[in-house]
């Protein structure tokens, strides 16, 4: 059986350009970041992109783009770096993508039902959580909140040994 989605209105994306990036890049990440977010199932009440030319020359890669989205209340934030505009708009919005896939497959931004690996490429990739327990002193999602949990050695017994 095939759902009817309803029609929601894009709310208009922001796009802020800093460094010295030409103005008629807005117009290229509006179109891209917008249809990433058309293939998303929650509405985007906010979208704003900020592309960032930054003046260090040593740098590998000097433009930063990032994109902060309000997806129905739930906040999400892509960034990634390029040594060119366009190329980091483009980069953004792949990321961003998948980033919408998690939100969709766990309903949650940091994708609670995956665990996060590095390829010795440098690219992350993400895994479905094993159905193990969690590890005694660790909240569920492996994130740690703050408390230290030390383990004693067990008191001594006074109960005679049985021999």
């Amino acid at each position: 059986m095939r759902q009817e989605r309803e029609h929601v209105t894009a709310p208009e994306i922001v796009v802020q350009l800093e460094g010295g990036v030409q103005p008629d890049l807005a117009d290229y990440a509006r179109g891209k970041v917008a249809a990433a977010l058309h293939h998303g199932r929650q509405p985007a009440l906010h979208v704003r992109v900020r592309i960032v030319r930054h003046g260090d020359p040593a740098r590998e890669q000097p433009v930063t783009a990032q994109v902060n989205i309000d997806l129905n209340g739930r906040l999400v934030r892509v960034q990634t770096s390029a040594s060119t505009p366009r190329e980091a708009v483009d980069r953004l919005v792949a990321r961003l993508q998948h980033r919408l896939e998690r939100v969709r497959w766990t309903g949650r931004p940091g994708g609670a039902g995956y665990t996060t690996g590095t390829h010795t490429s440098g690219s992350t990739t993400h895994h479905p959580r094993s159905a193990s327990p969690t590890s005694p002193g660790r909240p569920r999602g492996g994130r740690s909140s703050g408390t230290r949990v030390s383990a004693r050695p067990a008191a001594p017994s006074m109960r005679p040994s049985p021999t």
